[in-house]
């Protein structure tokens, strides 16, 4: 009974996960297809290109990097004072 359980326990998680991953793995598809190729196959076909101008024009034009440095100024910081930085050497 406890080995029908755990069968069970894993089948259904699998399942949830494929549930999961699925839209996940959808958006990076989407993501690497140009414009032309969705507008001209629809959003339900599968890919005739590959393009990574959409995360080149992100970076560039969006403003990633900058995003990425705010991004990194808060988390650094409140990762560090969160695990005790600062009393460590004294904790000795």
């Amino acid at each position: 009974m406890n080995k029908l359980r755990t069968g069970a326990f894993h089948t259904g998680m699998i399942l949830l996960s494929l549930l999961w991953l699925g839209p996940v793995l959808w958006v990076v598809v989407m993501s690497t297809r140009s414009f032309d190729d969705i507008a001209a196959h629809g959003v339900g076909s599968l890919p005739r290109s590959f393009t990574l101008d959409t995360y080149r024009q992100a970076w560039t034009d969006g403003g990633e990097l900058r995003a990425l440095i705010n991004s990194m100024l808060v988390t650094v910081p409140s990762v560090a004072l969160s695990l005790g930085w600062p009393r460590w050497p004294r904790s000795r």
